[in-house]
């Protein structure tokens, strides 16, 4: 039988002070202990550079890309959606 404790190191990356306390709250101090935090990928790349992390969490808005196609896809649910302009028949 194993009895190894397992602890992970955990890289935040986000600008927002109340994003990281937040994560801060949910991540279990027993279990993710060296969490370190970068306010920009700049700084994420440099720290990741040096050290190696188990779990690396960004906070960061989505690109114009992935917004666009999201757009698009939500347009289509909607036009499949949308009930017809035609009442139905009843028998």
């Amino acid at each position: 039988m194993c009895l190894k404790k397992s602890v992970y190191s955990t890289l935040i990356v986000s600008a927002s002070a109340n994003f990281n306390t937040a994560l801060y709250g949910l991540l279990p101090e027993s279990k993710c202990s060296p969490a370190h935090t970068c306010s920009s990928i700049s700084a994420a790349k440099r720290v990741f550079a040096e050290q190696e992390f188990d779990f690396v969490l960004i906070n960061s808005p989505p690109s114009r890309r992935y917004r666009r196609a999201f757009r698009h896809r939500r347009l289509q649910i909607q036009k499949l959606c949308r009930p017809s302009s035609r009442p139905l028949r009843t028998a």
